[in-house]
Formats: C-alpha cells, sequence, structure tokens
C-alpha cells in the first residue's frame, strides 16, 4: 500500500469491529455502550485523517457526535460507518486506491442531520465536542484534567513554550539540541507521575465508563507533557518542510546527522502520527556506503528506512521516552515491539504451527508471523497472538548483564506492567 497505509490497518481494522459489535448492543446497554464507542470512534477518525480519507473522517466526527447525542440510533449509524470503512480499507490493500463511497458516505451524514438536525458537521481537522450525559462526563473529566497539569512542573522563566529563532548556522543547531524546553530527565519524571495517577485511576472506585474517560484524557496530557521537552525541528534543522513537527532533542541530533549522510536531496518533507516521524527525502542519490550507515542508525533509533529509486522514507519514534508499540504474546509472554518497525501480521498455515525458534528464541506453538524492518532489514517474529498498539513509556536496561541483544529496553504499558522492547 502507498503512504504507509499498512501501518494503519491492524488498528483501523480492530476500531471498526468494535464499533461493528457496538452497533448490536441492547437498549439498556446502549447508553454505556455510547460513552466507549465515541472514544473508539474519535480514534477511528484520527486514523482515517491520516490515511488521507478525508471525507470518511469527517463523517466518523459528525458520528461522535450523535453519539453523544442518541445512543442507539449512534450505535446503528456508527456500525453502518464501520463497515464502510472495512471496505474500503480492504480496496486500499489489494488495489492500493480508496473507493469512492461518497454516496454511502453523504446518506450517513443526511440519516445523522434527520435524527439530530442540530449537529453540525465538523471540519476534517475538528474534534467532536457533543452534548448529553457522555458530554457532561467529559467536562467534568476535562475539569479534572486541567487541575491535574496543575501539578505538572513547567519549565523556569515564561510559563508558554519558548521557540527557538530560526537560524540555519550549524553551530546554532549544536546550541538548540543543548538547551530543550524541559530537561530529559525533568519530562522522565513528569511522565513517571502521570503514570503512577494512570495506575491509580485503573484500581480507583470510579464507574468504569469515568476510568477509562479519564485515562483517555491522562494519556494526552502524558503526550502533552513529552512535548514540553521537545524541540522544532524545522527550526533546529532549518526545513521548512519539517514544519509542526517536534522530537526529543537526542532523536533530533540523530535525525540531522541522518540528513546530512543522505543530502543534497530537492525536497525533505515530513508529518508525525502517534509520535512516529515520517520523513520523505526526494531527489538524493547517497552513496551504497552512507546509505547503510543512515540505516544503521535508524535501527537503532528504533525506526525504518525505505528506498525507491531517488525518494527514501524514514520512518522513527519522535521520542525514546515514550513510543508507540504493538505487543504481541508467545507462550504466556508478552513482548513490545516499535510501532514504526511494524509491517505486517500474518496467519501461520496449520502445517507450521509447530514448535521452532526465531530471533527470541523457541516458541512451542505459533500462530502468526509478524514482519518487522528494522533500519532495512526485515525480520519475522512468531507469536500466538497480538494486541492492539499503544503509547507507552519505555525505560532504559542497566548495561554489562549480559542481557539479550535485542533487548533494547523495558516498555511500561497502560497498565502498569513492565514488557520487554525488542528491537532487532
Amino acid at each position: 500500500m502507498e503512504n504507509n497505509v499498512d501501518m494503519f490497518v491492524l488498528d483501523v481494522t480492530r476500531l471498526a469491529d468494535t464499533l461493528i459489535r457496538s452497533g448490536h448492543s441492547s437498549p439498556a446497554a446502549a447508553a454505556t455502550a455510547a460513552v466507549q464507542a465515541a472514544e473508539d470512534m474519535q480514534e477511528l477518525a484520527d486514523f482515517l485523517r491520516s490515511m488521507r480519507l478525508i471525507d470518511h473522517a469527517t463523517c466518523a466526527r459528525l458520528m461522535v457526535q450523535l453519539l453523544h447525542a442518541d445512543a442507539e440510533q449512534g450505535l446503528l449509524l456508527a456500525s453502518d460507518l464501520a463497515s464502510l470503512v472495512k471496505l474500503a480499507i480492504t480496496a486500499m490493500e489489494s488495489d492500493n486506491v480508496a473507493p469512492d463511497q461518497s454516496a454511502d458516505l453523504a446518506q450517513l451524514t443526511a440519516s445523522v442531520h434527520t435524527i439530530a438536525p442540530h449537529l453540525l458537521t465538523p471540519h476534517a481537522g475538528a474534534r467532536a465536542a457533543g452534548d448529553g450525559p457522555a458530554a457532561d462526563m467529559l467536562l467534568s473529566v476535562d475539569h479534572a484534567m486541567r487541575m491535574l497539569s496543575e501539578m505538572i512542573i513547567a519549565p523556569e522563566g515564561d510559563a508558554e513554550p519558548v521557540t527557538p529563532a530560526l537560524n540555519p548556522a550549524k553551530a546554532h543547531y549544536e546550541a538548540l539540541l543543548k538547551e530543550p524546553r524541559v530537561s530529559e530527565a525533568e519530562s522522565r519524571q513528569q511522565l513517571a507521575l502521570l503514570q503512577a495517577v494512570h495506575q491509580t485511576l485503573a484500581s480507583s472506585v470510579l464507574p468504569s465508563d469515568s476510568r477509562r474517560i479519564l485515562g483517555s484524557k491522562l494519556h494526552a496530557l502524558q503526550n502533552w507533557t513529552l512535548g514540553l521537552g521537545q524541540l522544532r525541528l524545522d527550526h533546529v534543522l532549518g526545513m521548512p518542510g519539517l514544519a509542526g513537527l517536534t522530537a526529543d532533542s537526542d532523536v533530533a541530533a540523530e535525525l540531522r546527522y541522518l540528513l546530512e549522510l543522505l543530502s543534497p536531496a530537492r525536497l525533505v518533507r515530513g508529518s508525525c502520527f502517534s509520535l512516529t516521524l515520517f520523513i520523505d527525502i526526494e531527489g538524493c542519490s547517497p552513496t551504497p556506503e552512507a546509505l547503510a550507515e543512515a540505516a544503521a542508525l535508524t535501527q537503532h533509533l528504533g525506526g525504518r528506512i525505505e528506498v525507491r529509486d531517488a525518494h527514501l522514507r524514514i520512518m522513527l519514534p519522535s521520542s525514546l521516552l515514550r513510543l508507540r508499540v504493538v505487543t504481541i504474546e508467545r507462550d504466556g509472554q508478552r513482548f513490545c515491539l516499535s510501532w514504526a518497525q511494524f509491517i505486517e501480521v500474518s496467519e501461520l498455515p496449520e502445517d507450521a504451527q509447530t514448535a521452532q525458534a526465531d530471533l527470541l528464541g523457541r516458541i512451542e506453538r505459533p500462530l502468526l508471523r509478524i514482519t518487522l524492518q528494522a533500519g532495512s532489514r526485515q525480520y519475522h517474529i512468531l507469536a500466538t497472538s497480538i494486541a492492539p498498539a499503544q503509547e507507552a513509556a519505555r525505560l532504559l536496561c542497566p548495561q554489562g548483564l549480559g542481557l539479550p541483544a535485542w533487548l533494547r529496553g523495558t516498555i511500561l504499558d497502560k497498565s502498569g506492567v513492565f514488557l520487554p522492547w525488542v528491537a532487532p
């Protein structure tokens, strides 16, 4: 697929299936199901926008509003939209082109306005606000989050983040890379505080809907806190095509060296989704030695590099403090993989579901084959199951303990469990 749509397929399919199942909720359970469905639909809308399915994303945001206004009807129409999305994904997987579903989307939009005429079709980039009991719950949660945000240690000086002045001189790059808005230690400290709050929330006596929504808000606050210690790449690298992108100072420094290795280039541009940078470099012809060094560095950062003629794409986490990971399970043990390195998952044929060994050792009965690309090299890892991707904190492993070469650290997932991070 083009534009790395394949990276989103697993998450989009999971959300679509969940929303389709929610459409069969009983009337008694509709109010509770609609709260979760609204969260799932908002996440689906964000994925659809990243996949450039803008009309689908706009319709999804309208569905979020309907789920707040009319739970029963909202669940039914949300299920219909999720079915359309699955058809679109199937077509894109086989043909690399999104099907024309404009008539179906227009019909769904008209149905929403028939049920709730007061709702407004949102802009593609807007997040839905909603009305009704679920929205009231969200407002109370937002108030709690504002109070919690006051606990976060802000950088000294002005309350607003300071944007470094644009100066393409390399000496100034170095100065900026040494002066993030908060230090890595401060950022890690605040992320640990929020993770502790998240774990306390998970074991609290609050209703499950409140815990789920508050957990989602905490998740957003963790990402915001991470951003305090990051640098604007267009400023520190002097490249307007990277406007709006940020990264930790260590990632920014490595990315600067990467781009120097691959220069000169006609165009460098980028985007970011879920703490993952997508850097496109066009019109470059690096030497084989430079390309090999760039691939090794990208691999070290938990990312990958793809080469198509004179077009290169680099995908890597914007932070090594907090990153998007995919969790797999094998023989009762769980491991995390960098989402930036994830290519695809496929089912093994029955005659291959026997004991065998791979990078992680022996597995008795594998059911799935996970394909990763670390730098420019592909790897296959066997598993019995795979979980949805999530954003989680990463902790370093002590050196000199004779640990496996693939173990780059531990991941503290959203449930508070430490898992090994596999980075081949």
